[in-house]
């Protein structure tokens, strides 16, 4: 009798073994996760289970000049529908953030980190569409962040730029370090409209331009006012609002096609590759502009 009781003793430690062993979730990587985004300037070290769980996106701010990450819910690396994010981080200019109404910053939500003259803030979903007692949301829950928890993950990655400034116009541009010395400036006013500043930045490779000139980015500052009555979509078809204070609007607008060969006979490949290498889109010169003075909007 004894030896039948310690043989089924036996069976049930190695059925609870097998169970135990069928049932356990693989182990979590023993390695944080590095995230780094060198067009903002900032890395973080997040827990493990961040592993194959998220996907990030950047955008340009809604409804502030300055850019927006998005650190997506995506368990094995799948997003789930509707996009969700664990959090978004937004970046700005500390003077951008400073002239936003109280409403706007609360939206933002809390200011977490800086670097330099930009400021980072996280905001959390206010909805999240996952079944209550889930897998899921169990996933979600683990992989938050408070605020403090983000700030000490963040670390600020120093920021290399070509600092260009019109303080008699009251904003700056930080642009990418392989504009030094490789951009001339040209500023008049608008033609047919003497009320708007036109500012060209133009290709000018090792400070020297081409004949005919190319702009890289122009920049048309106007009285606010004269902005709301001025049909810009009309007249500058490719532009697109900068930033506005209280007294002043900025509209900016990039320029991507190539000059012509033929209109370059002097150009080498490395002429070409500078243009590509010197072009922006909407979202980088909107990230790459600020406010020289804190202006109330």
């Amino acid at each position: 009798m004894k030896a039948r009781f310690l043989f089924l003793i036996l069976i049930l430690i190695m059925a609870v073994g097998c169970a135990s062993k069928n049932s356990d979730t693989p182990p979590l990587p023993l390695e944080p996760v590095e995230y780094e985004n060198l067009d903002l300037s900032f890395s973080l070290i997040l827990p493990p289970i961040w592993d194959y769980n998220y996907q990030d996106r950047d955008s340009a701010g809604e409804g502030f000049v300055g850019s927006t990450v998005s650190f997506l819910f995506a368990p094995d690396n799948i997003l789930i529908e509707p996009l969700t994010p664990v959090f978004s981080i937004h970046v700005m200019d500390q003077k951008v953030w400073l002239n936003l109404p109280a409403a706007k910053r609360t939206q933002l939500g809390d200011l977490f980190a800086t670097n330099g003259n930009i400021v980072y803030t996280v905001q959390y979903p206010q909805k999240i569409p996952l079944v209550t007692g889930s897998p899921q949301l169990k996933l979600f829950q683990q992989m938050l962040l408070d605020p403090s928890s983000l700030s000490a993950a963040f670390s600020a990655i120093p920021r290399n730029v070509a600092a260009f400034e019109r303080s008699d116009l009251g904003f700056r541009l930080e642009l990418p370090p392989v504009w030094q010395n490789n951009y001339t400036v040209h500023a008049g006013s608008l033609e047919k409209d003497a009320h708007v500043t036109r500012l060209r930045l133009v290709w000018a490779p090792q400070g020297k331009e081409r004949a005919p000139q190319y702009d890289l980015i122009n920049i048309y500052i106007m009285s606010r006012s004269h902005y709301n009555n001025l049909e810009f979509k009309n007249r500058l078809p490719n532009g697109f609002l900068l930033g506005k204070t209280h007294t002043t609007a900025y509209i900016g607008a990039t320029f991507f096609d190539l000059p012509a060969e033929q209109a370059l006979p002097n150009a080498d490949v490395s002429d070409i590759n500078l243009w590509t290498t010197l072009a922006l889109n909407e979202s980088q010169l909107l990230r790459a502009f600020g406010y020289t003075e804190v202006a109330h909007p």
